[in-house]
């Protein structure tokens, strides 16, 4: 009972300290150059270095592919890569478009040797840290991992932005507002 009490105390702490710095889910061109008209190669990632790809998230674990912009545009999944998930935009028409993905929630257990990680990673406040290290050892973390990444781009040009303030529909998202 007083190691749940801990963890409980310390979980509430944790979510009252700042936002994560790292560790992020993201998707984004696979180059930052022109490409041709209509194709655009997307990447869905999981890492702490930011634009560099670092983990490949499995085709299984999406649950959903969103795209909003003119002419009608489709995202689809190409496949697993090296450090990416990789898909394919295709588009019949110009403009700003914008691209979503959705993992599957899941339960993660982070184990003593990971805990220190993930704490590096977060702005975890002293207090936060202090309840944990009262815990008794070995300590296992759980937590309930959702992942939502978009990403807003132009096709050749930067026509029809209001697309950017159409939202997805996931529980938490931030649209653009001209």
């Amino acid at each position: 009972m007083k190691k749940l009490v801990g963890m409980a105390g310390f979980m509430a702490v944790a979510c009252l300290a700042s936002g994560a710095l790292a560790h992020d889910f993201f998707l984004m061109p696979s180059q930052f150059v022109h490409t041709q008209a209509g194709q655009l190669s997307l990447q869905a990632s999981v890492g702490s270095s930011f634009p560099q790809p670092t983990t490949t998230v499995t085709p299984d674990r999406v649950e959903q592919i969103f795209v909003n912009g003119a002419g009608q545009p489709q995202l689809a999944i190409v496949g697993p890569g090296e450090k990416a998930l990789n898909l394919q935009l295709s588009s019949g028409s110009d403009g700003t478009a914008v691209a979503g993905i959705k993992m599957l929630d899941r339960d993660v257990e982070y184990s003593e040797d990971r805990i220190p990680l993930i704490l590096e990673e977060c702005r975890v406040s002293p207090t936060a840290l202090a309840a944990l290290e009262r815990l008794a050892k070995p300590r296992i973390l759980k937590v309930s991992s959702r992942r939502f990444a978009k990403t807003m781009f132009c096709l050749r040009q930067c026509a029809n932005a209001d697309v950017a303030a159409q939202p997805m529909g996931v529980a938490l998202e931030f649209i653009a507002i001209g």
